[in-house]
């Protein structure tokens, strides 16, 4: 909620000797100010609260220009104003007044990890200036992934995917200050050759190469041009060719030629990864 302070400024200063004799000028004026709510807000404000001496009715005015017998100034960018007060008999009072503004308010959020391994932990700092600052409100994104509280460093076990993180700060004037940050996750290296060779001593068979992230290879098949199925099987390990694919079809050796391979691989966060490509079968 947005907290008004009032800045009450009494001002005294004589006016012109010829009207002072004749009539009494304007002695003395209060004015109160109410500063911007936030930073670069238009919404100060600035109101003749009393006046001493002179002759009623007053007119106001902000500008020299234009004068009403309304003593209040609304929506006001922060900045100095010359105020003027006019009596019934001409005699005028003017003062300069400050709309005043807080600091800007800003947050700053880092993470200890711009890049992570499945599975890697990693924290979450933001920092707020001014350092002084009452935070009213922490809110942390995504939301399902934070406890609520005001808190300004978070603790992430791990993530599955490449993810935006981003905190927004409530002062108590109820000005706000964003920030955000991502965090890519190394998603693992899985090499399919594109080509075999049947009768050869190292390049005779398919399957997938993998780094450790990966679980298993939940299903491999393998479809001739013409969609026949030629190659099945499910749940076995990477990186072990001999469990692969030999270039055999009911245990004949096929035809040279394009075939085509679907795989599911399951990481391990338990996350699946359907893969899929071309390969080609040589003599």
């Amino acid at each position: 909620m947005y907290i008004k302070i009032f800045y009450p400024i009494l001002v005294v200063w004589g006016c012109c000797a010829a009207l002072k004799a004749q009539t009494g000028c304007i002695e003395s004026v209060q004015v109160d100010v109410v500063p911007v709510q936030c930073y670069s807000f238009r919404n100060g404000n600035i109101t003749i609260a009393s006046v001493q001496g002179g002759t009623s009715p007053y007119y106001y005015s902000i500008d020299g220009t234009t004068f009403s017998t309304r003593p209040e100034f609304e929506f006001l960018w922060p900045g100095i104003y010359e105020i003027t007060i006019r009596d019934s008999v001409g005699c005028t009072f003017t003062e300069l007044v400050e709309v005043q503004e807080p600091p800007v308010l800003e947050v700053s959020l880092i993470t200890t990890k711009s890049l992570v391994e499945l599975g890697e932990s990693f924290r979450l700092e933001a920092t707020v200036t001014p350092p002084d600052v009452h935070i009213a409100s922490v809110q942390w994104r995504p939301p399902d992934m934070f406890e609520d509280g005001i808190t300004l460093a978070q603790f992430v076990e791990k993530i599955n995917e490449t993810t935006t993180f981003a905190v927004e700060i409530i002062d108590q004037n109820g000005c706000t200050a964003r920030d955000q940050v991502t965090v890519e996750v190394k998603l693992p290296n899985i090499y399919a050759p594109n080509i075999i060779s049947m009768g050869s001593n190292q390049d005779a068979y398919f399957t997938l190469f993998t780094d450790e992230y990966v679980n298993i290879i939940k299903s491999l098949n393998i479809y001739s041009r013409s969609g026949s199925l030629v190659f099945s099987r499910t749940n076995f390990p990477p990186n072990d060719p001999l469990l692969g694919w030999g270039g055999r079809n009911n245990n004949k050796r096929v035809q040279p030629g394009v075939f085509t391979w679907v795989a599911e691989v399951e990481n391990l966060d338990g996350k699946v990864r359907l893969m899929y490509g071309s390969l080609t079968v040589v003599r």
